[in-house]
């Protein structure tokens, strides 16, 4: 099932409800992807002139459990032009760049409000994998994922391109190897916590 919404930047929108540039979920079914307006599940949002302090909130209802992706379908004027659209899952602690990849999780039947966020600048305690900023080093070596940190480590853990964990073990020192041979090729997650308690999460692709 494809739920489309619409996020609108348009002059003489607001956020507040307006009939003419807004227009509510006609109904929120088992299987259900709408952004938030206030206490509304919106199908098209207008939210005025762009920012990029922005942030808007999606939810979600699923009919049974099972893997659902997010992604963009088309964007138009700024966002033709390489503005960063950021997906953040706070359930994982992730984000990603929908403009460059989709998005796969998984869920659980029920409604999820507070899940999923759309902003447009990295969160500063998530990384998208962008090095000039964080010195966190994550590579592959001989069937080993390699964590290095300039801080000290406290936690490490894997999730899959779906959200769902594979590994998590603490940690005690600058440097971690976790053994990825038996994981089959494709898209990872691997977060850390430091000893300050801030996250970071890298995206890596095992061949």
């Amino acid at each position: 099932m494809v739920n489309t919404i619409l996020v609108a930047y348009k002059k003489g929108s607001s956020l507040e409800y307006e009939e003419s540039y807004d227009a509510k979920l006609l109904m929120v079914t088992p299987d259900s992807f709408y952004s938030q307006l206030g206490e509304n599940k919106m199908m098209i949002q207008g939210r005025g002139l762009f920012s990029e302090t922005d942030k808007v909130a999606l939810g979600f209802s699923a009919y049974k459990s099972g893997t659902h992706t997010i992604s963009i379908a088309k964007k138009e004027g700024l966002f033709d032009n390489n503005q960063a659209v950021y997906l953040k899952d706070k359930k994982m602690n992730t984000m990603v760049n929908l403009i460059e990849t989709e998005y796969r999780f998984e869920a659980t039947p029920g409604n999820d409000a507070d899940r999923f966020e759309i902003v447009y600048r990295p969160d500063s305690t998530l990384s998208t994998g962008d090095h000039s900023q964080s010195q966190l080093q994550v590579y592959q070596i001989e069937g080993w994922v390699v964590i290095e940190s300039p801080e000290g480590l406290s936690s490490v853990w894997v999730t899959d391109a779906t959200g769902k964990q594979l590994y998590q073990s603490e940690v005690n020192g600058k440097t971690a190897r976790i053994q990825a041979s038996h994981y089959p090729s494709g898209q990872y997650y691997i977060t850390v916590e430091t000893s300050s308690g801030q996250k970071q999460t890298k995206k890596i692709l095992k061949k």
